[in-house]
Parts: C-alpha cells; structure tokens; sequence
C-alpha cells in the first residue's frame, strides 16, 4: 500500500482535492445551474482520469488472466473518458461566451469524438489499433495511439480560437485566466513526453479546473454572506457584460419602507431577520439568473 502511495502519490492528492471540491459544489447547491452541472462534468472527468491512470498501469506486468483482463479493461476506458475532459471544457466555455443551450445542442454538445472512439475501443478489444498486450502483460502502444494526443489537441485549438474569436464577449482577466490554464496540460505533456515516469498530465488538468473554480466559479466575494444574494459587483459585470452584447435588460429598484424605524425601535437584529426574510421572498420571485 505504501508502495502504491509513494508511485501514485500526486495522483491521491489531486484525487482528493477534486473530490472536496465537488462536494463543495453540491453543498452550495452549485449543481442546480446549467453552468455549474458543467463545471462539475469538468471536475467529475478529471477526478476519473486520475483514477483510471492509477489503475490502467498498476496492474501492468502482473501474471495471470485477470490482471490481464484488468488492463485491457481500465485501458480501454481510458482512451474514452480522455475525451470527456475536453469536451467539457469546450462546452464551459461556449456556455460562457454565449449562455446558449440550444447552441450547444446544435453542436452535440462536442460529443462527436467521444461517440467516434465507442467504436474504435470496441474494434481494439479485436483487432488492435490503439495497444495491445503482450505475454508479460505489459503495453505496447500502436501508431494509431497518438491520434488520441492529436484529437485532444485539436479540440483545446478549437477552445483557444473559440476564445480569441469571441473575447470582445467574455471580460479580459477572464479571457487570459482560461488561455493560462488550458496551457497547463500542455507543459504536463511535455514533460511526461521527455520524462515517462513522471506523470504530470492529469495532476496539472486537475490545477487547471481547481483554480477555475476558486476564481470563476466559487461564491466567495460574490455573494453577500448574510441574504444570499450577489453582491453590488456582480451587477455590475451582468449589465457591463449586457452592454458590450448590446443585449437588452432590466433594472428594478426596490425600497422596504420604514426599515430605518424598523432598526430604530427592535433594534440592528431584527432589521437584519427582515432583510433576510424579504431577500428570500426575492429569490422565490425572481430566478437564478436575475
């Protein structure tokens, strides 16, 4: 067990950073957004692909048909879920730039290359295009394997012109936050490229959806902490956001009467329960993108 700590011990830490993470996400009920249920597939993939690292090469080597059954299995997963990482990211960042659904449906919310590869792992349990295993149980990567690295490629240049092409939509700092991060996998690749037993690729991944996460997408300065509410900020970045997409919206001001006497004769607590009361009333009137 020590053994399997010290050759995957990266892996264990980012596997429970993630899923502290995610728990987060569903105790602030982050999940009944659209964009939070795709963030979530951000982090739910990375979290996998961890795993399925671990376990496609702890078995390798070892004598025996079910070890043998194992790494075909958890590899051949694993040249499936792989898409799913970016695939979640392109969808995260169309959904940022245009808030669209039905664009993404138009667009098979970017499964195609993960519906591509069903069949092809399939194919390979036959005849292999992507490894194959030897009679030591060990991998042996076939040619074809490297048009997984080209396809994930290709889909992170699509994000990245995605982006250039639309920055006019998305603020600056949240332009440049999303070019640093996606550019992390990439430095990972390299160096797990030059040197194979330092697996950096999915740790950096999971960097890259952790600190999107603390600036993007956690509440923390958001909202304000006592009604729940967002913050006079974030309304100004919606309606910011609104004018330079020349989008028509809504301003409703609203007054509590009296409340000044309110705090006057029962006192600052009880002034603070009516605010919360009545920010609650708001949230059951209005919906979340309000």
């Amino acid at each position: 067990m020590y053994e399997l700590y010290e050759a995957y011990g990266v892996h264990f830490f980012f596997i429970l950073l993630l899923s502290i993470v995610m728990s987060i996400m569903v105790i602030r009920r982050q999940l009944e957004s659209f964009r939070g249920k795709i963030f979530f597939g951000i982090l739910l993939s990375s979290l996998t692909m961890l795993v399925l690292e671990i376990f496609s090469l702890v078995f390798r080597g070892q004598d025996g048909q079910l070890y043998y059954s194992l790494v075909v299995f958890f590899n051949s997963v694993y040249r499936i879920v792989v898409f799913l990482i970016p695939m979640f990211w392109a969808i995260y960042i169309d959904y940022i730039i245009f808030e669209s659904k039905s664009r993404l449906k138009k667009r098979f919310y970017y499964s195609h290359i993960v519906l591509l590869m069903l069949p092809l792992v399939l194919i390979n349990l036959f005849y292999p295009i992507f490894f194959e295993i030897n009679s030591s149980n060990e991998i042996i990567l076939l040619p074809f394997h490297y048009s997984i690295l080209f396809l994930n490629v290709l889909i992170y240049v699509h994000i990245l012109v995605l982006i250039l092409r639309h920055q006019h939509q998305v603020k600056r700092t949240t332009v440049k936050l999303i070019m640093a991060v996606l550019i992390l996998p990439y430095i990972g690749a390299v160096i797990q490229t030059l040197f194979p037993n330092f697996l950096l690729i999915y740790p950096l991944v999971s960097t890259s959806a952790i600190a999107t996460y603390l600036i993007l997408e956690t509440s923390i300065g958001n909202k304000d902490q006592m009604t729940g509410l967002y913050a006079r900020s974030i309304a100004f970045d919606v309606t910011d956001k609104y004018q330079r997409k020349n989008v028509m919206y809504s301003v409703v001001v609203i007054d509590i009467n009296d409340f000044k006497d309110i705090n006057d004769q029962y006192g600052h607590i009880e002034g603070d329960k009516v605010i919360i009361e009545f920010s609650n009333i708001l949230k059951k009137v209005f919906n979340e993108n309000a």
